[in-house]
């Protein structure tokens, strides 16, 4: 199964957008299926994970059911936003060392929280200031 640490570095190295790696994201961020969606699916995997977990939940439908609507996070700005509800404090193609970077802050902690993300494209920097959140 994939860590915080492990996925960040897989986003950092990547160099370009990857679906294996917004499944990786999915699984990481506890991503569940919509009801609006798929609404046998998401019932489907609510009762599983009730039952066993979130990761047997995610085990037993991974592989078997292609309805899957998980949001395309290294290809879109509006998806890698999705993955963490701290504040975007900054987000710009040319940053860190010419590269994409974002800027996530959480200021209800004190001091107020920061965490950044460096990447090849600027999707990729903010899925990883997003997982950031999550470690």
């Amino acid at each position: 199964m994939t860590t915080h640490v492990g996925l960040i570095y897989e986003l950092e190295t990547s160099l370009k957008n990857n679906r294996e790696l917004d499944y990786r994201i999915a699984f990481v961020i506890q991503w569940r299926p919509n009801e609006q969606d798929d609404p046998k699916f998401a019932k489907s995997f609510a009762l599983h994970e009730n039952a066993h977990g979130y990761k047997m939940a995610w085990a037993a439908h991974r592989f078997t059911d292609q309805s899957w609507k998980i949001p395309y996070y290294t290809t879109s700005l509006d998806a890698a936003r999705s993955i963490s509800d701290w504040v975007l404090i900054f987000l710009g193609d040319i940053g860190a060392d010419g590269l994409p970077y974002a800027v996530l802050g959480d200021p209800s902690m004190t001091p107020p929280g920061e965490v950044n993300g460096i990447g090849a494209t600027i999707e990729l920097a903010l899925c990883i200031a997003g997982i950031k959140t999550h470690a």
